[in-house]
């Protein structure tokens, strides 16, 4: 979850964007996901949730983001490393953590300038989803931390699974899995709502929903 600066809801959108724009990203296969989708005031970092690469073959976000990560990338009003649009040797974002083919999750920092003397560095998080766990990982990456475990709650007593048991547990790997511990697919949010047995609860309601029931992260 979030854990760089907080920053407005409206410049949060911009980045997004702007990331999409530069990564040439599919949005209907990579998804916003963490405090923006909640359509928070405030924002921490910009949480992306995109597919997983399979096989041996080429890993094409990876091998895009490696490139504005070693190269620089043209000037703009968001993206610049330097408040003079001449200035574009910098790259256009830093790799942190767990860049590398096939990765599973990465950290990225992407300098910006927007309406302010210094520079702000606004701090990425892709994570990587399969077909069968898409439902479960946007629950879980979109949060906040409080309604994921509440859900995982929830499953657990729709699958009879010992809620006090540790041995047993909701999710493994990133899957939800029964009172097997197998896997069982969720290929989206609502799929995943309705094998919990609960309704559906929209992203920017989830905050309010977990207050609501006195719990908040």
């Amino acid at each position: 979850m979030s854990q760089g600066d907080r920053m407005p809801l409206e410049l949060a959108q911009r980045v997004s964007a702007g990331l999409f724009t530069r990564w040439k990203l599919d949005p209907s296969r990579v998804f916003v996901v963490g405090s923006l989708r909640r359509a928070r005031l405030d924002c921490g970092d910009i949480e992306l949730l995109a597919p997983a690469a399979f096989g041996a073959g080429t890993d094409t976000l990876y091998e895009t983001i490696l490139t504005t990560v070693t190269n620089p990338g043209p000037p703009n009003d968001l993206f610049k490393s330097t408040p003079d649009p001449k200035d574009a040797g910098d790259r256009f974002c830093r790799a942190e953590r767990g860049l590398k083919p096939g990765f599973l999750a990465c950290d990225l920092a992407v300098p910006c300038w927007v309406g302010t003397p210094r520079e702000r560095t606004v701090k990425v998080q892709i994570f990587r989803y399969t077909p069968e766990n898409l439902g479960w990982m946007m629950i879980e990456k979109t949060g906040p931390v409080s309604f994921g475990k509440w859900f995982l709650f929830k499953w657990k007593q729709r699958h009879c699974i010992p809620t006090e048991d540790r041995r047993f547990r909701a999710s493994i790997d990133n899957n939800l899995v029964n009172l097997d511990q197998k896997p069982v697919p969720v290929t989206s949010e609502e799929e995943a709502f309705l094998k919990c047995g609960t309704g559906f609860i929209h992203p920017t309601q989830r905050d309010a929903f977990m207050a609501s029931a006195g719990h908040s992260d």
